[in-house]
């Protein structure tokens, strides 16, 4: 058997993703494939290999399950980098990087808004305030 690239091993992480998503088995996904591909025929054994990596992910597959699924190859590919980091090297710096610093602003946003509320807090605590019923 020869040795799974890192592209290979990034593209199946990615597929098993978006099987995932779907909540399909492999023989359930066999059977709507071929419609999604315009195929004849596909079997639960071929799914697994694609999922596992032993073979070579069809792109035209991975781009309908994405598009079944509802998401982005972008986003799918986010995802499989933070469940196995050792992809991170084969990733697409521009997208990991993006994601990235969506996440940052996006945990800023938090950090900001906690400390907002802990100065509200401060505030309220520190003024003449009566509490109902006192």
């Amino acid at each position: 058997m020869a040795t799974k690239t890192p592209y290979a091993r990034l593209a199946a992480a990615v597929f098993d993703i978006a099987c995932e998503k779907t909540g399909l088995s492999n023989l359930e996904l066999a059977e709507r494939l071929p419609t999604l591909l315009g195929r004849e025929k596909l079997n639960r054994l071929t799914i697994g290999q694609w999922r596992s990596g032993e073979t070579p992910v069809r792109l035209d597959a991975l781009l309908a399950l994405a598009h079944e699924v509802d998401s982005s190859v972008t986003s799918l590919t986010l995802e499989a980098v933070r469940r196995d980091p050792s992809l991170l090297g084969v990733a697409p710096a521009r997208i990991v990087t993006r994601e990235v610093i969506k996440d940052l602003v996006e945990l800023q946003a938090h950090v900001d808004a906690a400390r907002r509320w802990d100065r509200l807090e401060r505030a309220f605590s520190d003024s003449d305030l009566v509490e109902p019923g006192s």
